[in-house]
């Protein structure tokens, strides 16, 4: 998908990419105490920050994609909502989507998992585009008390000083049985 196609202002990082802190990665993965020896799909992989944060605290089994390769080797390298990334699936998708595009990353995710751990802005609960993915697959979302601070471009000197937006880590699933609930992290 090109910067065109992607409807990105100037102002906006190249792609829309803006990396996750690693501070939040190893925040989430503590709450979530998820055994090591899962899959897992990480599909827009950016500069690896989230596989990296990963492997560091034990899950060794990442599969990694994003629509181009920077500086961080990938497995793949493949238009994750237009292409078909393997014929496998996962115990889980773990992203920082585009965020314009969260919605349709996060359906995509869940043809190849179940269980789908994004972080995005807390905007993602909002708008009657979203609902019916909300009502039928959100199962949790984790809202930081802090502002999340995200590195524009994948530059990690600016993960002190960087975008900070009011974000969560939302938790969806093919198998939803009641309600959403939200924990304050």
């Amino acid at each position: 998908m090109g910067r065109e196609k992607m409807g990105l202002q100037d102002n906006r990082a190249e792609l829309d990419f803006y990396a996750t802190n690693p501070e939040d990665i190893k925040e989430i993965m503590k709450i979530a105490e998820l055994p090591y020896n899962i899959s897992i799909l990480e599909p827009c992989a950016g500069n690896g920050h989230i596989a990296k944060t990963l492997r560091e605290i034990g899950y060794n089994n990442i599969f990694t994609n994003d629509i181009v390769e920077r500086e961080f080797k990938l497995d793949t390298v493949k238009d994750f909502l237009n292409e078909k990334l393997c014929a496998h699936s996962f115990d889980l998708c773990i992203m920082n989507p585009p965020f314009k595009y969260a919605k349709e990353f996060i359906e995509k995710a869940l043809e190849y998992t179940d269980v789908v751990l994004v972080i995005a802005r807390l905007d993602l609960l909002e708008s009657k585009n979203r609902k019916e993915l909300n009502n039928k697959h959100l199962v949790r979302v984790f809202v930081h008390s802090n502002r999340a601070r995200f590195a524009r471009n994948g530059d990690d000197s600016l993960f002190n000083k960087g975008t900070s937006m009011s974000t969560a880590w939302y938790v969806y699933s093919n198998n939803k049985m009641g309600d959403t609930s939200l924990v304050v992290i």
